[in-house]
């Protein structure tokens, strides 16, 4: 087993191509004919589109683009994509039932090919580049990202709280002179996101202070509720339903969250539980790519780099989302491997580098603290006898 297996067995185990292949076939690993196919996929908006959009992102800090929506010159979707969206949500089924966290998509081609497509419309829309630094969601499938059992309202049937996605104050720095915003994320429906199944909520940049203006040590949401009064901040709250395929594309600074899962009133409506993927871009200046120029280059990486990048993601974010200690250790062994291939940008390594340390030091005191625990009550339990035998 993966348990005990030593470290490089493990990361080949991963990096296993045959295996992911025989997991979820109606998906693709490595596939040559896709590679192919990629080079004359990529997303080319007209000029038009790119500034309604931009336009959009300048007025409210998002814009999206509903799967079925046409293009009035061609009829074309507006969103062509290369791949199957609903083989995409198949395989995050199937992935959750035989226990991989939802980031594991990253070793099937969908997801990178989804990102490639996407690179040009992101670069013009915004100016920024594929940062790699991707999140899969599958709100509703139960699990923790231990692995373990979530309860019926756990945190698995909830997408994550407000929040902004880099939160930093120093807002003046993460716009550029036209207040495009130098890091933005493009979040994908993989299945209809309602408000039955969690959608996206936001609260619109233009009834936020703290989207320019900053948060300090203030909480985003009680500071929107300050300025607005707490009727007008909840009215300004808005909903981002949307059908299985679609985008939305926000930046850094919208304050936004997933909503809770009804999972009665979804199984009733016959409702999917909703599934999504996220990537980010962003500014050189303001943050760097997390794979190597070499790595980047490839828009398909090898199965290695994916395993590698889905590891070194988890650690990246442990503090967020802890995998716990076995995964933690596992993820280790994957992202090692990856890394002495040259997969990764050294900022990028260095904090999964220290994220590790910190947990593995985490997990030692937290070891010996059981441990002293346990002689304690030992010694204590040696004294009772004692005593009751001198009385």
């Amino acid at each position: 087993s993966l348990a005990d297996a030593p470290a490089d067995v493990r990361a080949a185990a991963v990096a296993d191509e045959a295996y992911w292949k025989k997991l979820c076939p109606m998906l693709h690993v490595c596939d040559p004919d896709l590679r192919r196919q990629l080079r004359s996929a990529i997303i080319d908006p007209d000029p038009d589109l790119v500034d309604e959009l931009r336009a959009r992102m300048a007025r409210d800090g998002y814009w999206d683009i509903d799967a079925a929506a046409r293009r009035a010159d061609s009829g074309d979707l507006q969103l062509p994509w290369l791949i199957s969206v609903e083989a995409m949500a198949q395989g995050l089924a199937r992935l959750a039932a035989a226990g991989w966290p939802p980031s594991f998509l990253l070793m099937y081609d969908e997801p990178w090919v989804m990102a490639h497509q996407l690179k040009h419309l992101i670069l013009h829309t915004s100016g920024n580049l594929l940062l790699f630094d991707f999140a899969l969601f599958h709100v509703g499938s139960g699990r923790t990202p231990s692995g373990d059992v979530d309860a019926p309202d756990g945190a698995s049937h909830r997408g994550w709280a407000p929040h902004r996605d880099r939160g930093v104050d120093a807002t003046a720095g993460a716009f550029r002179s036209d207040q495009t915003p130098k890091y933005t994320t493009m979040w994908v429906a993989l299945t209809d996101a309602t408000p039955y199944s969690s959608c996206l909520m936001c609260v619109p940049k233009r009834y936020d202070p703290g989207y320019h203006g900053g948060d300090g040590a203030r909480d985003p949401m009680a500071q929107i509720i300050r300025t607005h009064g707490m009727g007008a901040a909840l009215q300004y709250v808005r909903a981002l339903p949307v059908r299985a395929g679609s985008a939305i594309h926000f930046s850094h600074r919208l304050l936004h969250w997933g909503s809770a899962s009804d999972e009665i009133e979804r199984a009733s409506r016959g409702e999917a539980p909703r599934m999504a993927l996220s990537f980010a871009f962003a500014d050189s200046q303001f943050e760097r790519p997390f794979l190597s120029d070499a790595a980047a280059r490839a828009p398909l990486p090898s199965a290695a780099t994916r395993a590698g990048l889905i590891a070194g993601l988890a650690l990246f974010y442990a503090a967020n989302e802890s995998p716990g200690a076995w995964r933690c250790r596992l993820y280790w062994d994957v992202f090692r491997a990856a890394r002495a291939e040259g997969a990764f940008a050294e900022r990028f390594a260095a904090t999964v580098d220290a994220n590790f340390a910190a947990l593995a030091a985490a997990e030692v005191a937290a070891e010996a603290a059981a441990e002293a625990e346990a002689a304690a009550e030992v010694e204590a339990e040696v004294e009772a006898e004692a005593e009751a035998e001198a009385e």
